[in-house]
């Protein structure tokens, strides 16, 4: 009967041992997916910032472009008013 208990003891202390080494497990992973996505989070911001910028820099040439066209075309207004 004693060495039953002892066996059952056992039995019990091995199973808690399981079960704290798979908290440990679950926790690491855990902890390794909140890395990822907080890996995911600053590319994330990285690209949106880089959107941004690359946003900017075409309103920038298309007013650029504009301001080109319009300076043309008063260019050639006044060549056409020289013909006449």
């Amino acid at each position: 009967m004693i060495e039953i208990k002892a066996k059952l003891d056992n039995a019990n202390k091995t199973i808690q041992d399981l079960k704290v080494q798979d908290a440990i497990i679950d926790d690491q992973k855990v902890k390794q997916v909140e890395a990822e996505l907080q890996t995911i989070i600053v590319a994330n911001k990285v690209l949106s910032n880089n959107n941004l910028k690359l946003l900017l820099l075409i309103k920038g040439f298309r007013k650029l472009f504009m301001e080109q066209v319009k300076d043309r075309m008063v260019t050639l207004s006044h060549l056409h008013l020289l013909k006449e």
